[in-house]
């Protein structure tokens, strides 16, 4: 079974005098299993952000998160994410900052989706 979280970031969408800039996204951006190295630490953080009571949503705060878990969370090999997918997250906040932005937490249950697929059949 996977259980596990993910960090959602995302924009609300912007819309001026009918004219759709963006109409809101949700990117899951990284995945959390308790196997993981630095998953009891990443979660106290996650904790200590009050991110399992409430969603993310001050501009600065989301940008610290982004940084932080690519600089103090690494593994000994490897960064939490390759360069380029960090570039991409840092241009998304960057560019959805008139969006309004979030970060928020999705629980991945496989028991939970099969039971919901299986009743939308």
């Amino acid at each position: 079974m996977n259980d596990g979280v993910y960090i959602v970031l995302g924009c609300f969408g912007r819309c001026d005098n009918d004219f759709v800039s963006c109409s809101g996204l949700r990117n899951k951006i990284l995945f959390l299993k308790s196997s993981d190295l630095n998953f009891s630490d990443l979660m106290d953080y996650l904790d200590n952000m009050r991110l399992f009571d409430r969603v993310l949503l001050d501009y600065n705060a989301v940008r610290r998160l982004i940084f932080k878990v690519q600089n103090d969370f690494d593994l000994p090999t490897k960064k939490v994410w390759p360069e380029k997918m960090f570039m991409l997250y840092q241009k998304f906040v960057i560019d959805h900052k008139d969006c309004g932005l979030f970060i928020d937490l999705e629980l991945n249950d496989e028991s939970n989706q099969k039971t919901d697929a299986q009743t939308n059949s």
